[in-house]
């Protein structure tokens, strides 16, 4: 019972840090046209090539962000597993990763 509770809240945990990231990029405030502050600071101080580059940098920078919340819930979500399978199998998590590695191996070898 114990680790059903644990695993509900890593997978609760995961989840609202995938939200919070997700809603930083949208918190920011709009103008009528739709762009942001930001952007149109951005835009009134540079010209138009260096405009559309920054414009880039910012949707990346904005995008690795995004994936990188997303790996950590992951990694999150894969370690909280390891675990409760530890509990309830008693095998380390390196031992359950040597398991599955000779299992990939065999059967590619067959």
């Amino acid at each position: 019972m114990h680790h059903t509770r644990l695993l509900h809240f890593w997978f609760e945990f995961a989840l609202r840090c995938f939200e919070a990231s997700s809603e930083k990029g949208k918190s920011k405030k709009r103008s009528n046209n739709g762009r942001s502050f930001r952007s149109k600071e951005i835009s009134s101080q540079t010209d138009g090539t260096n405009q559309s580059k920054r414009r880039i940098q910012i949707l990346l920078s904005q995008r690795r962000r995004q994936i990188e919340a997303i790996n950590g819930a992951w990694a999150m979500i894969g370690l909280t597993v390891g675990l409760v399978i530890e509990g309830q199998t008693g095998k380390s998590i390196l031992a359950q990763l040597a398991g599955y590695w000779d299992a990939i191996v065999g059967f590619i070898v067959r």
